[in-house]
């Protein structure tokens, strides 16, 4: 997927608020991070942020019902305190 599609799918400000519920689409765990899209929108999460499994966070599968809280990294919304469904 090129680029500037997936920057028009990263949620701008004010972001959402309070939990959220969303499916992981993309997993890169060599370098421990993946995708979670929710409402049409793209919001990266860190193995970091699992709050339960995060000792097998690398056998994540795509497709995986997550929920989680919305931070911000600087760069846009990062997904914390993030929970498999």
């Amino acid at each position: 997927m090129p680029r500037s599609e997936r920057r028009d799918r990263t949620p701008q400000p004010p972001y959402a608020t309070g939990r959220l519920e969303g499916t992981i689409e993309r997993v890169i765990a060599d370098r421990g991070f993946f995708f979670i899209r929710c409402d049409g929108l793209d919001y990266f999460g860190h193995f970091t942020g699992l709050m339960n499994g995060a000792q097998v966070a690398d056998l994540i599968p795509k497709e995986t019902r997550v929920s989680f809280e919305v931070g911000d990294r600087g760069k846009g919304p990062r997904a914390e305190r993030i929970e498999i469904l």
